[in-house]
């Protein structure tokens, strides 16, 4: 049975323990940043999305303050023209159809944490949902076991997202929650009390083992989510409504919204439903998302994500040097029209310097299935003109994410590009410097920095590329196509 009285008395401090904990360990960092402090508000009636307001028709607070708004506008859904991308090439900011991503829904199954029995019920669930998705859905679909898994990135083909699931467990290592007791169950006799003790410690064992892959994976999908533009939204179908405080400040420093949806309720007594549901609900608003109590709830909790996505407002305001006190700060927005409900983050980290990016080695990054986000790349493979025999990797930067310092009429920086070969499982890597006249930048924004990676041995595997702002630690990776 669910330990319900457990969840209680942790759920009463889930708040202020998510609030004050790093997204990461790391003690090497670099800092970077301004103190814009930006909020997404959704607004939604009874039945769907509010849309049309105005900056006048909000009120923003900072623990308990009103603060002036500095910018506002409204997401609306009228996406974006397609980026036509030369043959070969790829971006870790589009989708397949050469769409920029403006905006993201991941769609997480948690098979480590599920146990045995539910499984099948989860995995007919989202069949359902992936039967219902419009043309226009652009979903990925990642699955947690001992490892991470891409079933799908953004696709905009749903029947492929179908194929996908109903071979599921083909090669991955989904090994339920329960594998374990279920193996002691098929085993002769009863345990005696040394048993007993040595099944405990390894129960706990398992669980701190569970926790440790389930942190690493959902900071991989935060990574992978934080330079997306627009909304960014995790629907987290799972066991269990409880989810690891660094967890939820990762989700808070990323600014990624937590759509939870439990696999079964059914199984518990009408109060502990009840209970369960409050609980889910306050994880999803603590984020500024939504909580949702049976997977046969998974189609509404994705489509309500969407809508939010399509139809939120972006207020941003500066808080006052003098407020900066290293603290969480609690943020609150207010409309006229009280029976409308808002889901927003319900605070941020006040420092005067922004919230460290934690730097990973390269082989984590390399490690990494997803792609990150943080600066936007576009990269293709061609033949290496002054070696024939080998290839080249010719790889576009997007300058608004890499810090240029402004010196004498000029603006220079440097990032590190580094590859994987797959032959030989070796890094290479190169440090390219920025150096542009002002008159220069406007462009340079437009089109992106070109740089050239030669003499890089042909191979059949895709290259994996990686590219670090030397001064911010901010970073962006993708994988090339090998050559055909």
């Amino acid at each position: 049975m669910f330990p319900l009285n457990a969840l209680r008395l942790a759920l009463l401090g889930i708040c202020p323990l998510f609030a004050i904990l790093p997204a990461q360990q790391d003690s090497t960092v670099f800092h970077a940043g301004s103190h814009l402090v930006e909020v997404q508000v959704v607004v939604r009636d009874k039945n769907s999305p509010v849309t049309g307001l105005t900056q006048s028709d909000f009120t923003l607070l900072d623990q308990d303050k009103p603060q002036r708004i500095a910018s506002f506008h409204e997401i609306s859904d009228t996406g974006s023209a397609p980026r036509t991308l030369p043959p070969g090439a790829v971006s870790n900011r589009t989708d397949n159809r050469g769409q920029a991503l403006d905006g993201a829904t991941v769609i997480l199954l948690d098979q480590l944490n599920t146990r045995f029995d539910l499984k099948g019920y989860e995995r007919t669930q989202m069949i359902k949902l992936l039967r219902s998705l419009a043309a226009t859905d652009r979903i990925a679909l990642y699955v947690l076991g001992k490892n991470l898994h891409i079933l799908q990135d953004f696709t905009d083909d749903p029947r492929k997202l179908i194929e996908t699931v109903a071979r599921m467990d083909q090669g991955l290592d989904l090994l339920p929650t329960d594998f374990d007791d279920l193996v002691q169950e098929t085993s002769d006799g009863p345990p005696d009390d040394s048993s007993k003790r040595m099944a405990s410690v390894e129960s706990r064992v398992y669980a701190d083992i569970h926790d440790h892959i389930t942190i690493q994976a959902l900071s991989r999908i935060m990574l992978h989510l934080s330079g997306v533009p627009g909304r960014r939204n995790l629907v987290w179908l799972k066991e269990q409504p409880l989810i690891p405080p660094q967890v939820m400040g990762m989700a808070q420093q990323a600014n990624v919204n937590l759509y939870p949806v439990l696999v079964r309720t059914v199984l518990f007594s009408i109060p502990d439903i009840f209970l369960l549901q409050h609980m889910v609900d306050d994880v999803g608003r603590a984020t500024g998302g939504a909580g949702f109590a049976d997977a046969g709830d998974l189609a509404t909790a994705v489509r309500t994500a969407e809508e939010d996505s399509r139809s939120a407002y972006v207020l941003a305001y500066y808080p006052p040097e003098e407020t900066l006190d290293g603290r969480f700060h609690r943020i609150a927005v207010k409309l006229a029209d009280r029976n409308l409900q808002l889901r927003y983050r319900p605070g941020y980290l006040a420092t005067k310097t922004a919230v460290p990016v934690p730097l990973q080695p390269d082989e984590d990054l390399f490690a990494n299935p997803l792609d990150l986000t943080g600066i936007g790349l576009t990269a293709q493979l061609r033949p290496d003109p002054s070696h024939p025999e080998r290839s080249q990797a010719h790889v576009t930067v997007d300058l608004h994410d890499i810090h240029l310092e402004p010196r004498n009429g000029r603006l220079s920086g440097a990032f590190k590009l580094s590859l994987l070969v797959p032959a030989s499982h070796s890094v290479r890597s190169w440090t390219f410097p920025v150096d542009l006249a002002e008159s220069q930048l406007a462009s340079a924004l437009e089109t992106g920095y070109a740089v050239n990676a030669s003499g890089l041995e042909r191979h059949a595997a895709d290259l994996r590329v990686v590219v670090r702002d030397l001064a911010t630690g901010l970073t962006g990776s993708l994988r090339i196509p090998a050559a055909k």
